[in-house]
């Protein structure tokens, strides 16, 4: 699984998170009961251009409820988590809610796609890995990702407003298809931008995102500026924060001469 992640950047876990959890999340972000698709349309059609005022409250809902502990503590995904990055494990406490429309009444259609880019751009240390994972789909499930396998090996891309350049003159895009449940986890340098919308309809996709970090690994990044919600600890660092000092150990041996 490492030797996979280490050579493409990306590790897609299918099936990884519990249909409880979605609806919960689906809930909140349609302000009722209902958690259909079409309820989501409709309310995201009224707002649409207030997205951030429209998307603050259930982001911050869904951080009230612990929801982004609790999918990434679902089996699947943690076991990938601490072989990627070890028990001492953090989210970014200030998660996405990824909106991708694409509004045939509009001049600007799919206008919140975004081109080729890395999260290294946005302040990611080279250390932390990206979760994405929808919660709405149009029913062809268009509108995701995609990536540049291996791209992160290259490096950090030079880039003027967010468009990179100096791209190799050969590569390989993978479309990431998902379906709701489905997560991709990857590197803070993978390439990766959004997919249109393929629709004849207005049509929108949902997605989560946030970051991890192994919170005992030095940053040199923006990372530090960022707070961060711890939602594990290794055995070590448990007896660590008793101690209340983690220069202390059970272990350590002192010496007078």
């Amino acid at each position: 699984m490492k030797f996979n992640f280490e050579q493409k950047g990306f590790i897609i876990i299918r099936n990884a998170l519990d249909s409880k959890n979605i609806s919960h999340i689906k809930k909140i972000i349609n302000k009722s009961t209902n958690s259909s698709y079409e309820k989501f349309l409709k309310q995201l059609k009224k707002n649409k251009k207030n997205l951030y005022d429209y998307v603050l409250p259930f982001h911050n809902e869904i951080l009230f409820f612990g929801l982004y502990e609790k999918i990434l503590k679902q089996k699947k995904v943690f076991k990938v988590l601490k072989e990627l990055l070890g028990s001492d494990l953090a989210h970014h406490e200030d998660p996405s809610i990824a909106v991708n429309i694409s509004d045939l009444d509009s001049s600007k259609k799919n206008y919140l796609f975004k081109k080729w880019h890395q999260e290294l751009w946005s302040g990611s240390s080279t250390s932390t890995l990206a979760f994405w994972t929808p919660i709405f789909l149009p029913k062809n499930k268009s509108g995701q990702i995609e990536v540049i396998k291996g791209s992160h090996t290259w490096g950090h891309i030079p880039h003027n407003n967010r468009e990179p350049i100096n791209l190799p003159n050969e590569y390989e895009v993978q479309s990431i298809n998902l379906n709701e449940g489905d997560v991709i986890l990857f590197h803070s340098l993978l390439l990766h931008r959004s997919k249109p919308i393929v629709s004849k309809r207005f049509d929108a996709r949902l997605a989560l995102i946030t970051h991890i970090r192994n919170f005992k690994h030095i940053n040199n990044s923006f990372d530090l500026n960022k707070s961060w919600r711890i939602f594990n600890m290794s055995e070590l660092t448990k007896v660590e924060k008793k101690l209340g000092n983690h220069y202390l150990s059970p272990y350590r041996i002192t010496t007078t001469d």
